[in-house]
């Protein structure tokens, strides 16, 4: 294998490892909270959270003169009423599971963004993707590390801000 060749490699490995490391940073970072963690949290000023849930059929409403769309998030325990200002996003519909990020006030999630809970998914794709490039024995290292940052992250006193 000529010089060249060994270098390109070489790049290719490290580009995939950073692309694991940012899927790994991405994934820790995009916890969010349930409808029943974000009311039991009782945050007040301008904290941003993520809670996701299912949009409770029927609870969708749009004012597209005011671009105001509100809706309720559910989960098995509990509901959230959610208000957002802007463009109604595509994915946005009712008995879909969405993610909103935003501020509680007056018991309502004020969304700054809304988010489809697919980009969750890209972060596995990433996963299976290094596994085939770097073979299983370095992920798994990799996903074993991670495990320990997520029981550190659940037994720490949780962060709220984005």
């Amino acid at each position: 294998m000529s010089t060249a060749s060994k270098t390109g490699v070489a790049v290719i490995i490290v580009v995939m490892i950073g692309a694991i490391m940012a899927a790994a940073v991405m994934g820790f970072s995009a916890r969010f909270y349930l409808p029943a963690e974000a009311q039991n949290l009782n945050l007040t000023g301008n904290i941003t959270i993520k809670v996701g849930g299912q949009v409770q059929p029927t609870s969708l409403r749009v004012r597209k003169k005011k671009s105001l769309i509100r809706f309720t998030l559910l989960d098995k325990e509990q509901q959230i009423k959610v208000r957002y200002t802007g463009k109604k996003p595509q994915f946005l519909e009712e008995g879909k599971f969405i993610v909103a990020v935003g501020a509680m006030k007056n018991k309502t999630l004020q969304a700054t963004s809304l988010r489809d809970h697919y980009y969750f998914f890209y972060i596995l794709a990433a996963y299976l993707v290094a596994t085939l490039v770097l073979g299983l024995d370095l992920l798994m290292a990799i996903l074993k590390n991670h495990a320990i940052m997520i029981q550190l992250q659940t037994t720490l006193p949780r962060e709220t801000s984005d």
